[in-house]
């Protein structure tokens, strides 16, 4: 039990320094982080892309004397995972912006437009799968057949469950049907 305590005295430094840098750019719940950093004893829940706090449990007693040290040490560790998360949360929320653009002008059968759109998603995050996907279903629309098989690859390789999804979507799907050998297409949107 003494160890448990121990490691949880390490982590709730660092898991609520993590928390307060995440807060500085939510004023809503600022406040309440700063209050639990001052206490330190909070920790990080993952819930629908936000940060909930939830105390962890403490022993009685007074804190112990590296306490200084090792919170400085998790300041430190959790600005570079505050960085590292925010940067890829925000490459993903730019790469999805840039995707419902795109589709919107998919939708107005404005394919070079969207084609545009889907293409400067694949440039912001090139393991985003939905992007990849239509950015091959508009240049087989516009009849750059090379680029879309290219894409379609770049799709197969990154050989996640939302790729090989799309991929199986793809073969039934019309607008792709040139590159699968069939009958020239019209685009049949839902």
């Amino acid at each position: 039990m003494r160890n448990a305590v121990i490691i949880g005295a390490t982590l709730a430094p660092l898991l609520a320094a993590c928390d307060c840098r995440c807060a500085e750019h939510d004023h809503e719940r600022g406040a309440c982080a700063e209050a639990t950093f001052k206490r330190g004893d909070a920790r990080i829940v993952p819930r629908r892309n936000l940060v909930a706090l939830a105390p962890l449990p403490r022993e009685p007693g007074p804190p112990r004397p590296e306490t200084v040290a090792e919170i400085a040490a998790a300041r430190q560790r959790a600005r570079g995972f505050v960085a590292t998360l925010k940067g890829s949360l925000n490459r993903r929320e730019v790469t999805a912006l840039a995707d419902i653009r795109g589709y919107g002008f998919y939708r107005q059968r404005q394919f070079g437009q969207a084609h545009e759109w889907f293409l400067a998603a694949v440039a912001t995050d090139p393991s985003f799968e939905l992007s990849l996907y239509n950015a091959a279903r508009t240049a087989a629309l516009l009849g750059r057949f090379e680029e879309a098989k290219r894409l379609i690859e770049r799709l197969r390789a990154l050989d996640t469950p939302l790729a090989r999804m799309r991929l199986k979507l793809g073969s039934r799907d019309p607008d792709l049907a040139v590159l699968r050998g069939g009958p020239k297409s019209k685009s049949k949107l839902p």
